[in-house]
């Protein structure tokens, strides 16, 4: 199916000229104008954005979030997910391919924490739907980003009875690893062959270096795998639903080439995101980390946090913030020229 589009800006949604699209960015541009950027980068008033994959193809940028919406809100029920394209993080377009819907008989549907990757020439796309009990994981595939296949159940058979969220995906020596949260642990499985139908392995309990941690990425870098994962922040209590969640960069401890490389992640570290007035109350959950430096020499990391922790589901009114760094060790906001 056709994707549906609507155009927007960060705050507001504001209609904007479809001209200016057209006539595409100025040459001389740079990838990201960081000196004129500020956090936080995306922000929609009827809606909570989190669980972001952010990828860059063809000079246009994709965000793909979950979205959850006030309780409050009586237009809630009827308003539908969101996904976004930018040139500059400062104007979007707004769309959604209703063919990544997935239906079911009864009850609410929960959809979101999408996990978007580039492999083997084919963007994947996985991420969790459901009634609540239980959610359970689905993927889908494109070639532009804009129109995807038919969402299909990713191993159904697999822990059949167990509510399976925030799935990453990954290829190497020509298997998918799959890695999820299942009852409070992160497990990881592996494809029999390189087609992500057809049953799984076994899947294993991993260790995120012994800690507890949800909304997984897989990145490879300099040819070693990194994860980014969600955890409890050093001394953090949990206050609210989302206050403590923090983000941490892991290393594999192996190569990849087997399964058990994939359940060994170590060298557990947080990255140091200043706190603004935005991001308060949840200060840098469910981080996505980009590899840019191709473009721009650096590596840039997407997160969400909220000024607030009441409304829209008990999750504060969430948004995307981003800081970048040449070398995975020093961050800068927005703005922020030092190298």
């Amino acid at each position: 199916m056709r994707a549906q589009w609507k155009w927007g800006t960060a705050l507001g949604l504001a209609l904007t000229a479809a001209s200016a699209w057209a006539q595409g960015t100025p040459a001389k541009m740079p990838f990201i104008d960081w000196d004129h950027l500020q956090n936080p980068v995306l922000s929609v008033p009827d809606r909570m954005l989190k669980d972001q994959s952010i990828v860059y193809w063809e000079g246009t940028f994709y965000i793909f979030a979950s979205n959850r919406f006030d309780q409050n809100d009586p237009q809630k029920d009827s308003k539908e997910i969101c996904f976004y394209r930018t040139r500059d993080f400062k104007s979007y377009e707004c769309f959604f391919d209703a063919d990544l819907k997935v239906p079911f008989p009864k009850g609410p549907v929960v959809e979101g924490s999408y996990d978007v990757s580039l492999i083997q020439g084919t963007w994947y796309m996985v991420f969790q739907a459901g009634p609540n009990n239980p959610l359970r994981l689905y993927y889908s595939t494109s070639s532009d980003l804009i129109n995807w296949a038919p969402a299909r159940a990713l191993a159904p058979r697999l822990q059949p009875r167990m509510r399976h969220i925030d799935g990453a995906l990954a290829e190497e020596g020509g298997y998918f690893y799959l890695g999820y949260k299942g009852r409070q642990q992160f497990y990881v499985t592996r494809s029999p062959s390189q087609i992500l139908d057809g049953n799984w392995l076994p899947a294993r309990k991993a260790s995120a270096d012994g800690k507890w941690a949800e909304n997984f990425q897989f990145l490879k870098i300099d040819g070693t795998w990194r994860l980014v994962a969600t955890g409890w922040g050093p001394g953090e209590r949990r206050r609210t639903y989302t206050s403590g969640h923090e983000s941490f960069l892991y290393t594999m401890a192996g190569s990849g080439s087997s399964l058990s490389d994939w359940t060994r992640w170590v060298e557990r570290t947080q990255p140091r995101i200043p706190i603004e007035d935005w991001n308060r109350a949840m200060h840098a959950n469910s981080a996505f980390l980009c590899d840019w430096r191709a473009f721009d020499g650096y590596f840039y990391l997407f997160y969400a946090g909220c000024s607030d922790a009441k409304g829209f589901q008990g999750r504060g009114h969430g948004q995307i913030g981003v800081v970048r760094s040449r070398d995975l060790q020093h961050w800068r906001l927005p703005g922020d020229l030092s190298p």
